[in-house]
């Protein structure tokens, strides 16, 4: 699977916590550690604390414990394939925010402009730039919070911030008006 995930591009990963060359969560971790990996859903027979923590500081779309319904299972699927074509349609429209951002001729800007507005997304302060891509790679609060060394609270004011700025309310209208 590894192999393969290095080869191809996926758009949903299914995953149990146990098995050859996952004994200790090892493929799961490097896998959401990745920054281009696809969302994964994890299921176990053997759900505990640990695990659900650190599926929690990883980016796991979903953690099933067996028996899993197969509706349920469809429907987490499709929920992450939503969220990460939605996530990466948002990393592009900032890329192309940042090009512009960095000096591009106002009429080029102009023409180039289909997605949310370029100034909102310039006005962003550098640590908010940071904050956003990381919730827009699939990280929680928590996680966003230990990777730049700041509270959980410090990142929740950023997210505040950014909110304000591109005037949404949450992250799921953040990621939709992100959408080009």
């Amino acid at each position: 699977a590894a192999h393969l995930l290095r080869t191809k591009k996926y758009d949903c990963v299914i995953s149990d916590v146990r098995m050859p060359g996952n004994s200790r969560f090892e493929f799961i971790e490097d896998l959401a550690e990745s920054k281009d990996s696809p969302p994964v859903v994890v299921i176990t027979a053997y759900p505990s604390v640990d695990t659900a923590v650190r599926s929690l500081d990883l980016r796991i779309s979903s953690y099933l414990v067996k028996p899993v319904e197969i509706d349920d299972l469809l429907s987490r699927v499709e929920n992450a394939i939503r969220e990460v074509r939605t996530r990466r349609a948002a990393q592009q429209v900032m890329s192309r925010a940042g090009r512009e951002a960095e000096g591009a001729s106002d009429a080029v800007v102009a023409s180039r402009r289909d997605g949310p507005d370029a100034d909102k997304l310039a006005s962003l302060s550098p640590r908010e730039t940071e904050v956003l891509r990381h919730l827009l790679e699939g990280y929680r609060v928590n996680t966003i919070a230990r990777k730049l060394f700041i509270s959980q609270h410090t990142v929740r004011n950023h997210l505040k911030k950014i909110f304000a700025k591109l005037e949404v309310r949450s992250q799921t209208e953040l990621l939709e008006k992100l959408k080009p």
